[in-house]
């Protein structure tokens, strides 16, 4: 069955069975949980194994002093956050640039609202907070609200999210069943509580955030996060105008941008949503986004200006000299199997040419495990677990993958491009049909047709320059 097939089951499932309208504590819990139930039916991958990647990030040790000492910060900031046009963002959205660490997708917007803006930042549990930033006099340190999560915990009634968590679960599998013909593991029902129960939680906290501080405007990023989903009702409850910004590829069957068919799930989706080109503008059209919502800005992240800056790795130009053909592979933790599979033939490669197997920097340790038996027989296989991909691309002959916005990337530097042949390269097949990629069975047949001259419209402008952000005065 094509993605678009259960994709449109999907959609017909969601409102036959009003899932939007399943509540505990009034407040839906479908939300929390949507974008996983999908992954699940389109990989056909355990839903346990989907919430667990999210639920050890949860469990990671935290650092209490970091979380102490940026806690007080807050109180010393939180004035900047009055009635401010506010960019919700974290640390993992820092790179280094020049020398301090810019927000990737927050600081060209910023500029274009300074004097009304402020930054609620929350931190990773790795870095917390870099000291040396832009914007560094408005942004406002989130800890906080982990402390205030376990502090001020709000009662719920457990009984009633069971019950609802377990007659969603059922719908889910009756569905999952209909499309791949056995029942998932019901193992997966107690993290979906926990997922539920943490946000309900939480709820209020955001709220009263809101209701205090009454930002004219919330700007973030990646609105399909439970988090997100959060501030979306919140904000939507208190008519404060939310912002989506685009923070990757969105391609055809993204789930965070196929509007549900109920009515009611609009208060989970942004007012608008900026993007970088037309081209990402026609895709939210065809996924049902009406035309006022979605704003062509151009890309107002620092891709140009950190790929001009950054200096080459001397290393890789020798591995580009001392190897006839260099291919890169840009894995995908969800799709490992179908990349092992991929390779099966790699033995009958020429011993100069070099395979790269780039590695998703949150799930690399997983990854590395999984590789290990093709690293072992094959000398000239690598795992990149660290560096930019960017760098990589640049000596590479074919860039291969599935669906990562690090192939768009590879597209934009004039790459050949293939993808593997599974159900899931159909999330790539308008480029498909325009001749910019092609599918692959096997990286020898990749290999053989690497000196074929490119055929088809090669024409695609993911990302049109940055045309700045007029912010309408009659919502303020």
């Amino acid at each position: 069955m094509s993605i678009k097939e259960i994709t449109d089951k999907f959609l017909d499932w969601e409102k036959e069975n009003e899932l939007y309208e399943i509540e505990v504590h009034d407040h839906p819990i479908y939300p929390f949980i949507r974008t996983e139930i999908y992954e699940s039916l389109i990989f056909t991958t355990s839903l346990t194994e989907i919430l667990k990647k999210t639920s050890s990030k949860l469990n990671a040790k935290v650092n209490l002093f970091n979380i102490a000492i940026s806690s007080l910060d807050f109180f010393r900031k939180k004035h900047l956050l009055n009635r401010s046009n506010l960019f919700i963002t974290n640390t993992d959205s820092k790179l280094k640039f020049e020398s301090k660490y810019v927000d990737y997708f927050c600081d060209k917007l910023i500029k274009e609202v300074s004097g009304d803006a402020s930054i609620l930042e929350f931190p990773n549990l790795q870095d917390y907070h870099f000291k040396e930033i832009t914007n560094k006099d408005i942004t406002v340190k989130a800890d906080i609200f982990y402390v205030l999560e376990r502090v001020y915990t709000k009662k719920i009634d457990a009984n009633s999210l069971r019950i609802e968590i377990s007659r969603i679960f059922e719908l889910y599998a009756d569905i999952y069943k209909e499309l791949h013909g056995f029942v998932p593991e019901s193992t997966a029902i107690n993290l979906l509580f926990n997922r539920v129960k943490r946000n309900l939680q939480r709820i209020h906290l955001y709220k009263k955030f809101i209701k205090r501080y009454r930002p004219k405007r919330v700007f973030l990023k990646s609105a399909y996060s439970p988090m997100s989903q959060i501030f979306i009702r919140v904000c939507k409850e208190y008519n404060v105008k939310i912002i989506e910004l685009q923070h990757g590829h969105i391609y055809p069957f993204h789930i965070g941008y196929i509007l549900p068919k109920e009515t009611s799930a609009i208060m989970y989706f942004p007012d608008e949503i900026l993007v970088w080109s037309n081209y990402y503008k026609e895709i939210l059209k065809k996924n049902n986004w009406t035309d006022f919502k979605i704003k062509v800005t151009g890309d107002f992240t620092y891709n140009l200006d950190i790929n001009k800056g950054t200096e080459f790795d001397d290393k890789l130009l020798e591995k580009r000299k001392k190897h006839h053909k260099i291919i890169t592979l840009i894995c995908q933790h969800t799709l490992d199997k179908e990349f092992i599979q991929f390779l099966d033939n790699i033995q009958e490669l020429p011993n100069d040419v070099l395979i790269l197997a780039k590695l998703h920097p949150r799930y690399k340790e997983q990854q590395e495990q999984n590789f290990e038996p093709v690293v072992k027989q094959n000398e000239n296989f690598e795992l990149i677990k660290e560096g930019s991909l960017k760098d990589y691309l640049t000596i590479s002959d074919l860039v291969i993958g599935v669906y990562s916005t690090g192939i768009i990337e590879a597209i934009e530097m004039g790459k050949k491009v293939h993808i593997i042949n599974t159900r899931m390269s159909e999330f790539f097949l308008d480029l498909q049909e325009k001749g910019i990629v092609q599918k692959s069975d096997s990286i020898m047949s990749s290999y053989k047709i690497i000196n074929e001259p490119d055929n088809g419209n090669k024409i695609v402008k993911f990302r049109e320059e940055f045309m700045g952000y007029l912010i309408s005065k009659g919502n303020d």
